[in-house]
């Protein structure tokens, strides 16, 4: 807990950069909505690799596949997909208050 509690106070201080510097490996999992997640993680996984963290994709489609194109010789779990759709009355944040139970039992699986 007091892990967590320094963690905490390092990102309210110094920012996110400063949690990056400490870590040393990151999941990187976008969402298959389209490809558009998936290409903005490209820069972030060199920014990754290039300060040295051992980064892991997870995922699922076509986003999964992209990545593994640009980084073939990465590490690789393959993660079943979040049924998550936008709103169509509008009401996003509705939506995904709907959906918490399921995303809580996709993490328990």
């Amino acid at each position: 807990m007091s892990e967590m509690k320094s963690l905490a106070k390092d990102t309210a201080i110094y920012g996110l950069s400063s949690i990056i510097e400490k870590m040393s490996k990151c999941l990187v999992a976008p969402l298959n909505w389209g490809l558009g997640h998936a290409s903005r993680c490209i820069p972030l996984i060199h920014r990754l690799l290039d300060e040295g963290h051992e980064v892991v994709i997870g995922g699922d489609g076509m986003s999964f596949t992209l990545l593994r194109k640009h980084f073939p010789k990465l590490r690789y779990v393959y993660l079943a997909p979040l049924d998550l759709h936008y709103s169509r009355s509008g009401n996003l944040t509705w939506t995904m208050l709907m959906a918490v139970p399921r995303l809580l039992l996709w993490r328990a699986m």
